[in-house]
C-alpha cells in the first residue's frame, strides 16, 4: 500500500498486519506494481524505487528529473516509468539501469497499459502516444486536447482515457482511430 507519508506498507492479506514498511523521501501516490518477486514504486522524491516484496529490503533506485506520480508497467523485463519532468524511462527491470527514456513534451501522471507489444501512454496535455517494445519508436497516436490524469485502462485493443472533463474517450489502438467520446454523466 502506497501512502502520503513517504512509506509502502506491506500488509499480510490474510489477517491484514503489517510485514514490512520502505520509507521514502517523498509521498508515494501511485499503486504499487508487483512483479516476480519485486515491488517497483515511484515517489515524490524523484526516485523510483525496485523493492524486494519478501522483506522490503531496497534493490536498487532510480533519479528523474521530477516526481513518479503513475504507476509503471513491465514489458519484456523493462519497466517504463512516466515521470513529471515529462519523460518516460525504460529501465531494466533486474538492475534500474536505463535502456531509453522518451520525451511526452508535458508531465506524464497517467498509468500507462500494454496493447500488442506497445506501451501506451498519455501526457497530461492530452497526447497519446506508443513506444513499441521492439524498435524502441515513440509515435504520437491522437491529441485528444484535454487534460489527462487517471490511469489508462485497456480492453480488446480499446484504450480508454479518462478525461478532466468527466468524459470517457476511446482510442483504438491497432487502427488509430478515436471512437465517440462517452460521457459519464456525472454533474459537478
Amino acid at each position: 500500500v502506497s501512502s502520503f507519508d513517504d512509506k509502502l506498507y506491506a500488509l499480510d492479506a490474510a489477517d491484514g498486519s503489517q510485514k514490512w514498511v520502505f520509507k521514502t523521501g517523498g509521498a508515494i501516490v501511485a499503486t504499487p506494481l508487483v512483479n516476480d518477486g519485486t515491488v517497483y514504486i515511484g515517489s515524490f522524491d524523484r526516485y523510483l524505487y525496485a523493492v524486494n516484496a519478501g522483506d522490503g529490503s531496497r534493490l536498487w533506485r532510480f533519479m528523474g528529473d521530477n516526481g513518479f506520480w503513475a504507476k509503471p508497467v513491465v514489458y519484456d523485463n523493462i519497466i517504463y516509468a512516466g515521470n513529471l519532468d515529462g519523460k518516460v524511462y525504460a529501465l531494466q527491470a533486474s538492475s534500474g539501469e536505463k535502456v531509453a527514456e522518451f520525451d511526452l513534451g508535458s508531465p506524464a501522471s497517467a498509468a500507462p497499459v500494454v496493447v500488442d507489444g506497445s506501451i501506451i501512454f498519455a501526457s497530461q496535455k492530452g497526447v497519446i502516444y506508443s513506444i513499441d517494445a521492439a524498435s524502441g519508436k515513440l509515435k504520437q497516436l491522437a491529441d485528444i486536447e484535454k487534460e489527462v490524469y487517471g490511469p489508462l485502462f485497456v480492453k480488446e485493443g480499446i484504450v480508454y482515457i479518462h478525461t478532466q472533463d468527466l468524459t470517457l474517450r476511446r482510442l483504438n489502438v491497432r487502427t488509430g482511430a478515436m471512437l465517440p467520446p462517452i460521457s459519464l454523466g456525472i454533474k459537478q
